[in-house]
């Protein structure tokens, strides 16, 4: 095996990248603690200082780094640039909160100076997908590199490109070897988290993944941050701005060709609205262009490997002839996914219970709010949920009663810097971004000094 570069739209072959044996992955891990160690004991400002160039590396290559992501993974060059620009926002609020979460106050108390410190715990390894290239290493890596973590990456296989521009950019700006890119395979992964210092790991990706990987961290007993599958419910309710609600619906169902852990995967609407919701939805993916990511000019691209379009094509044949009605039959050719739409599927279909990565719109509908609610639950899942009404008592009915990590209202599900992110039930545990997830990678250490001490 080799980790391989490659276009999923056109299939031209940019770069192999020969693996990391385990000898050497630990080598390098070894490498990394050294500089760890120096790493932490800088101050915080001198830590922010040099992270925050990171963000002007960033907008300085903006412009090729996004082509480097558009060409491994397929996605359209203008979410590509967003997404490089999401990821210097988060560099900037991180390094501006920095210094604040990471002061130690101190109160008297019984003639002593107490408080509490939040410090580095050692080396934090990132085990991440492939669909958000940048963003998804960002949010664990930067929060780690501020707080004098040491970060190791094991990337997805089709995008190293993108992981050693990564790790190109931060160790130039930052001036050490803090941050270490691994190519190695999932069977070496256990080996490198049994390293005396590796003390935590962030992973993005599928439940069978998370599952493995807390299991061998929580023999190890350090702490693990999981964002894991999704089956995300979009919900219009019948005194919903319709239009709004189903033209966005559009966006949070489709964008990155639909390959988003927190997409719209279930349409979820009244009765009373479907109509017009189903009409609204279906001029919209009729609309929808497809075409060469590079260009610019398309909504859509292909998915970013041949066998994930397969596995959705099959999740897509198990589910449509189970369906109520299908609007738009779905087609595949290659690693290009036309888009498929199917109302009220089957509640034991994949449509339904299972994650579909990709652009596939299912739509159900129910009498009530309460119904629709219900409906929502009724998943292994639980990491994102929107929902769409024009009265606040029932917003809050919903944010209170829906079983997931965000629940927006009348938006669509987005991560945000300012606001911690993550799942509950099989969605995962823990929280990247915002201050709880700034300091998911800390000691949290309680001191005691005796006051007087000179």
């Amino acid at each position: 095996m080799i980790y391989t570069s490659r276009n999923p739209f056109t299939n031209e072959l940019y770069q192999e990248f020969p693996l990391h044996t385990k000898e050497e992955a630990i080598e390098l891990t070894h490498q990394l603690v050294v500089q760890f160690k120096l790493w932490k004991n800088r101050p915080v400002s001198d830590r922010v200082a040099l992270v925050r160039q990171i963000s002007g590396k960033l907008t300085s290559h903006k412009q090729d780094l996004a082509v480097i992501m558009t060409e491994e993974m397929g996605k359209p060059i203008q979410q590509s640039i967003a997404e490089i620009e999401k990821c210097i926002w988060l560099v900037e609020h991180f390094c501006d909160r920095a210094e604040e979460l990471l002061s130690a106050p101190s109160n008297s108390i019984d003639g002593y100076q107490a408080g509490v410190r939040r410090d580095p715990i050692g080396i934090v390894l990132g085990i991440m997908p492939w669909n958000y290239p940048f963003w998804q290493v960002f949010r664990y890596a930067i929060p780690s590199l501020l707080v004098g973590n040491g970060v190791l990456l094991k990337h997805a296989p089709n995008v190293p490109r993108s992981a050693k521009a990564i790790e190109t950019q931060i160790r130039e700006a930052v001036g050490m070897d803090v941050f270490t890119n691994l190519n190695i395979v999932t069977e070496d992964v256990p080996a490198v988290i049994d390293h005396f210092w590796v003390r935590g790991v962030a992973v993005t990706g599928s439940v069978r993944a998370g599952s493995a990987v807390a299991a061998v961290a929580g023999e190890k007993i350090i702490p693990t941050v999981l964002e894991l599958g999704s089956n995300d419910p979009f919900i219009i309710l019948d005194d919903a701005n319709i239009d709004e609600a189903a033209n966005t619906f559009i966006d949070a169902r489709f964008t990155n060709t639909g390959q988003t852990c927190i997409a719209a995967k279930r349409l979820i609407v009244q009765e009373s609205v479907a109509e017009k919701v189903r009409s609204i939805v279906y001029d919209r993916i009729k609309q929808l262009s497809i075409g060469n990511p590079l260009e610019g000019t398309y909504d859509l691209s292909c998915m970013a490997r041949p066998d994930l379009a397969d596995h959705l094509w099959e999740q897509w044949s198990q589910s449509a002839p189970k369906a109520e009605k299908i609007h738009i039959e779905a087609q595949q050719e290659g690693a290009v996914f036309q888009p498929g739409f199917i109302e009220n599927p089957s509640y034991d279909s994949p449509a339904w219970k299972e994650e579909l990565f990709g652009p596939v719109a299912v739509m159900a509908s129910a009498k009530s709010a309460e119904e629709c609610l219900d409906m929502a639950n009724d998943t292994v899942y639980g990491l994102g949920a929107s929902v769409w009404t024009g009265r606040k008592t029932i917003a809050e009915q919903f944010i209170r009663n829906l079983d997931y990590g965000t629940v927006s209202v009348n938006q669509k599900v987005s991560s945000d810097p300012r606001l911690p992110f993550g799942g509950f039930k099989q969605s995962g545990y823990g929280r990247e971004l915002g201050d709880d997830g700034f300091l998911e990678f800390t000691n949290t250490k309680t001191f005691w000094m005796p006051e007087g001490l000179k």
